[in-house]
C-alpha cells in the first residue's frame, strides 16, 4: 500500500505543477508580449506555493481512500482529473477567448466540455486496465510537445527577461539625444504665462523656444500623436479608424521612412508599438506593486481555461487567496497615492493616469549615460489628463471631494501644471548632472488642450458642432524646444502659428538620420523660417455626440497658417462655433 500511496502522490503533485506551473507556461508562450505584465520571480512562487497546496490537500484524500481499500476509486480519480487538466489546459480549452470580460463571467465553450469529459472518462477507465502505461506515455508527449516550444518562445522574448534599473532604453549617449517628453492635455496658454510670471522658471527654461500659437490636429490623443511621427497629412484619407491608419501608413512604405527606424537606439513610452519602437522598460514602486497584483490574478486565466468560470468561482477566488496574496506582494511598499486612489472622486479610467507622475519620476532617477552616437526616446505620461488631480504641489488630492470639485477649472489646470513643469525641470537637472544637457535635443509638449468646461471666457470656452467638452481648446497645446548646444539669457517666445506634426521634420532635419526628409511636410521648428503656406488638417467632432474616438472625428482643412486657428474656425462650413 506504501508503493502505491507513493505513486499516487507523485502523479497527484505533478498534476498539480502541470495545473499551475505548465499550462500557464504554455498559456504565455502562446503570445509572450501580450503577458509583459508578470513579475516572472512571484509568477514562479505562486505556481509552485498552489501547486503544493492543491498537491498536499489531493494527496490527504487519497490516502483516506488507500486506508479504505478504495485503490480503483483513487486511481480513477486520479486519471480523471490529470487527463482533464492535461487536454483542457493544452488541446480543448473549456472556456472560450473573449475581450473585456472579467474571468468571473467567462464563458463556458460547451463542445469543448463534452470532448474533454468522454476523454477523461475514457483514460481513467483504460487506466484501470493493463494499457495504463499508454495512457501514461500519451499525456507526457502532449505535456512535452506542448510546454517546449513554450519556453523556447518565452526565451526568445524580451518581454518576460527580468528588467532592472539599467535597461537600455534608460541608457542615454554620451554625445547626442533627442527627446520627446509629451505630458497630456497642457495648455499652451496657461504653460506660456507660468513661465513668465515665474523668474526661477524662466532661468530654468532660458534655453527654449516657447512656441505660444502651437496648434494640435487632434483633441484626443492617438489622433495627435501620430503626427509626431508622419508630419502632416490627412490620416482620414488613410483610414477611419488608428489602427487602420497605422496600416496603411505602413503598407504605404512610409514606416521604413520615418526618423526612428534609422537611429538604432529609439524607445517609446506611451506612443505605441506600431511604430514599431520598443517599449521603454520604467521602473517604479507603484509599477512593480501594480505587476505584481496582476501577476497573481493572471492564474485565475488558467483556472478557466481547465475548469471554466464556475471552477473559478466555486474556489471563492477573491476571498480564498487574499492571504496567500498577501503573503507572496508583501516587501514593497505600496505608496500613500495608491491607497488615496481608493477614495478617488474621479472617474475609474482616471486612476491609471494618476500613476505615471511616479512613473517619470523613476525614469529621471534612474537615467544613465553611455557612449553611442545618438539616443531618440518618444515620451508620453498622462497624470496631467483632465480631471484634474494634482495641486501645485504635486500632492495627490482627489481623494477629497470638495478640493476635487473646487479644482475642475482654469485654477486647477494652472496649479497641476506649474507640478508638471516643475517635474520637467527637475528632468532637465538630471541631464545636468549627468552632463548630457546641452548635447541634447529636449521638445516638451502637450498633445492637446483641456476640455471647454473648463474654461468661462472666450475663445477657450467655445464649443465646436455644440459638443460639450470638445472645443477650441483642445487644439492649443503647449510647444517649446530646447537646440542641441542652446546657451540663452531667456526663454524666446514665438507667435507664429505652429503644428504638433511639424515636429515630425524637426527631428528628422536635426537628427541627420539617413533618410529624407522631404517626405515629413511642415516646418523645422529650429530653421529659419516658420512661415509656410502649405494646408494642414484637423479633426473634429462631427456632432454633439461624438466622443475622444477617431471615427467620431471628421477631417477640416485649413488652407494656410496665415489666419488664426480661431479664424480659420470660423470661416469653415464645417465647424459651428458656440458658447
Amino acid at each position: 500500500m506504501k508503493i502505491n500511496i507513493l505513486k499516487d502522490t507523485s502523479l497527484i503533485f505533478i498534476g498539480a505543477l502541470i495545473a499551475f506551473l505548465f499550462v500557464p507556461l504554455f498559456m504565455i508562450g502562446s503570445s509572450p508580449d501580450d503577458y509583459n505584465f508578470i513579475d516572472v520571480e512571484l509568477f514562479y512562487k505562486t505556481a509552485i506555493l498552489y501547486s503544493i497546496i492543491i498537491g498536499t490537500l489531493f494527496s490527504l484524500v487519497n490516502i483516506v481512500l488507500q486506508l479504505f481499500k478504495l485503490n480503483k476509486i483513487s486511481t480513477f480519480i486520479i486519471y480523471f482529473l490529470l487527463t482533464w487538466i492535461i487536454v483542457s489546459g493544452f488541446i480543448f480549452s473549456v472556456s472560450a477567448s473573449t475581450g473585456m470580460v472579467d474571468p468571473e463571467n467567462n464563458p463556458i465553450k460547451f463542445i469543448n466540455v463534452v470532448i474533454v469529459f468522454v476523454v477523461s472518462l475514457m483514460f481513467s477507465i483504460i487506466s484501470l486496465t493493463a494499457f495504463k502505461k499508454y495512457i501514461q506515455i500519451f499525456l507526457f508527449i502532449v505535456v512535452i510537445t506542448s510546454t517546449l516550444p513554450a519556453l523556447i518562445s518565452i526565451n526568445n522574448s524580451d518581454s518576460l527577461k527580468l528588467s532592472s534599473g539599467d535597461h537600455p532604453s534608460l541608457q542615454l549617449s554620451n554625445k547626442k539625444n533627442i527627446l520627446v517628453i509629451s505630458f497630456d492635455g497642457m495648455p499652451g496658454e496657461v504653460v506660456s504665462n507660468i513661465i513668465k510670471n515665474n523668474k526661477d522658471y524662466s532661468n530654468d527654461l532660458k534655453d527654449f523656444i516657447i512656441f505660444e500659437n502651437a496648434v494640435s490636429q487632434a483633441p484626443a490623443t492617438a489622433a495627435s500623436l501620430i503626427g509626431d511621427i508622419y508630419g502632416i497629412q490627412d490620416y482620414k484619407t488613410k483610414g477611419n479608424d488608428i489602427f487602420t491608419v497605422r496600416k496603411t501608413l505602413k503598407n504605404e512604405g512610409l514606416l521604413s521612412k520615418i526618423t526612428s527606424k534609422h537611429i538604432k537606439d529609439s524607445f517609446q513610452y506611451g506612443y505605441s508599438t506600431e511604430y514599431e519602437m520598443k517599449k521603454m522598460e520604467i521602473l517604479s514602486p507603484v509599477v512593480k506593486v501594480q505587476q505584481k497584483s496582476d501577476t497573481f490574478s493572471f492564474f485565475k486565466y488558467p483556472i478557466i481555461r481547465m475548469f471554466t468560470s464556475y471552477g473559478l468561482n466555486t474556489l471563492n477566488w477573491k476571498e480564498s487567496v487574499l492571504p496567500f496574496k498577501q503573503y507572496l506582494v508583501k516587501g514593497d511598499t505600496v505608496l500613500e497615492v495608491t491607497e488615496k486612489l481608493k477614495h478617488h472622486n474621479g472617474a475609474d479610467w482616471d486612476k491609471k493616469g494618476i500613476l505615471t507622475l511616479n512613473l517619470f519620476d523613476s525614469f529621471v532617477s534612474d537615467i544613465s549615460v553611455l557612449d553611442k552616437d545618438i539616443s531618440l526616446r518618444y515620451l508620453h505620461l498622462t497624470f496631467t489628463h483632465f480631471p484634474v488631480d494634482y495641486d501645485a504641489e504635486c500632492n495627490y488630492r482627489s481623494d477629497d471631494k470638495i478640493w476635487y470639485d473646487d479644482n475642475q477649472n482654469e485654477k486647477g489646470i494652472r496649479n497641476q501644471d506649474i507640478c508638471a513643469v516643475g517635474k520637467f525641470i527637475g528632468f532637465l537637472g538630471k541631464l545636468k548632472e549627468l552632463e548630457i544637457y546641452s548635447n541634447s535635443l529636449i521638445i516638451f509638449k502637450s498633445d492637446h488642450g483641456k476640455p471647454t468646461d473648463f474654461y468661462s471666457k472666450p475663445p477657450y470656452n467655445l464649443k465646436i458642432n455644440d459638443h460639450a467638452i470638445w472645443g477650441y481648446s483642445r487644439y492649443r497645446p503647449m510647444l517649446m524646444i530646447k537646440d542641441f548646444e542652446a546657451n540663452r539669457q531667456n526663454p524666446t517666445f514665438k507667435s507664429e502659428l505652429v503644428l504638433l506634426n511639424d515636429i515630425a521634420k524637426t527631428i528628422c532635419e536635426e537628427s541627420g538620420a539617413d533618410t529624407d526628409c522631404q517626405i515629413f511636410n511642415g516646418v523645422n521648428l529650429l530653421g529659419d523660417s516658420l512661415i509656410n503656406d502649405e494646408p494642414y488638417f484637423i479633426y473634429v467632432v462631427k456632432d454633439a455626440k461624438g466622443s475622444f474616438n477617431y471615427p467620431t472625428h471628421i477631417s477640416v482643412k485649413i488652407p494656410s497658417r496665415k489666419n488664426t486657428l480661431l479664424q480659420e474656425m470660423e470661416e469653415s462650413d464645417l465647424i459651428s462655433l458656440s458658447k
